[in-house]
């Protein structure tokens, strides 16, 4: 609003959640702004379907009021190598191991409560198996107390933040 009255030619809007985690308040705050949004703004922007319907509404979706500018990876970089491969499970200690990963922030969004459930499954029938943590977030400490209760401390590495992503893509 402060954008238009202060004669913004162009006003832009870029979602980048699909819901409001767990909060009533993110809810409110969204259902109250949406039509502010949709009043206000010449480009809405989302990275996905839902990420769209979530912010501007279905119905902006539907009628193609929402341009979709999905986040971009440059796969070149996840080439599989097989000896840079072997070299980051050495480093990391699992050589020998099925490894299954996971790299985003530790956040409702991002399901490392139902990953740890799946896991856990997964390493009752493969005990072989390992699961690769990387990034860092709010729910952390949480998702790390439940690895501890499912005595799963062995087979769940958190990695924190790395900047060496597309290598341990590689693993």
């Amino acid at each position: 609003l402060a954008a238009k009255i202060g004669g913004a030619k162009v006003l832009a809007v870029r979602s980048c959640n699909a819901y409001a985690e767990e909060n009533c308040l993110y809810r409110l705050l969204n259902g109250l702004l949406r039509p502010l949004f949709n009043c206000l703004t010449d480009v809405r922007i989302a990275p996905s379907d839902l990420a769209g319907e979530f912010t501007f509404g279905p119905k902006a979706v539907e009628k193609g009021d929402v341009f979709f500018l999905h986040n971009a990876i440059d796969l070149k970089q996840f080439t599989y190598d097989e000896e840079k491969r072997h070299e980051l499970k050495i480093s990391l200690n699992i050589q020998g191991k099925k490894v299954f990963g996971h790299i985003g922030r530790f956040s409702h969004q991002k399901n490392h409560d139902f990953l740890i459930e799946i896991f856990d499954r997964i390493h009752l029938r493969e005990a072989n198996s390992v699961l690769v943590l990387v990034g860092t977030g709010t729910l952390e400490s949480a998702i790390r107390q439940k690895v501890k209760e499912k005595g799963l401390d062995d087979a769940v590495l958190f990695l924190g933040i790395r900047d060496d992503i597309p290598k341990i893509g590689r693993a």
